[in-house]
């Protein structure tokens, strides 16, 4: 997830790559949450996962954002509860 992230920020938003690292906060790359948000719609259309389940923050971390967004997508799996459990007996 983190990498497609990347991808977003460089091909989408022109965010220069060598300014991206797991630890870089989308305040220190100067994305506003209109381009937060953009990036959301993005994700989430790419994923399937709705905005309303991920929460974003300008002051998190691209690595953060990914884990939720990729925390999101694990809980869309099939035979997964909402608790992260999974449905199926061993």
């Amino acid at each position: 997830m983190y990498d497609m992230l990347v991808k977003l920020l460089v091909e989408e938003f022109g965010v220069a790559e060598d300014l991206i690292t797991p630890q870089s906060t989308s305040r220190e790359l100067d994305l506003d949450s209109l381009v937060m948000a953009e990036l959301a719609v993005i994700v989430t259309n790419r994923t399937g996962v709705r905005m309303e389940d991920v929460r974003l923050s300008l002051d998190l971390t691209l690595e953060a954002i990914a884990e939720r967004f990729a925390a999101a997508v694990r809980e869309k799996e099939p035979g997964r509860r909402a608790d992260g459990v999974s449905g199926v007996a061993l």
